[in-house]
């Protein structure tokens, strides 16, 4: 198999909800994605796929 594409490990995300409550939009989340590999991402509303999307494209760090 090719290297991947895309491969990232443990994606982690948390931040503090406007009530100053603790939110864990993506914990731990691994992806590897070959070249030329099509995939979607899906998951109910507030799930973290923007979230996701934005740490991997390099506009929110990664905590």
């Amino acid at each position: 198999m090719d290297e991947p594409f895309l491969d990232i490990n443990s994606l982690t995300r948390t931040y503090r909800s406007k009530g100053g409550a603790l939110v864990h939009a993506n914990v731990d989340i691994d992806l590897a994605v070959a070249p030329g590999q099509v995939f979607g991402l899906l998951g109910a509303n507030g799930a973290g796929k923007t979230t996701m999307v934005m740490q991997i494209l390099g506009l929110l760090t990664c905590r």
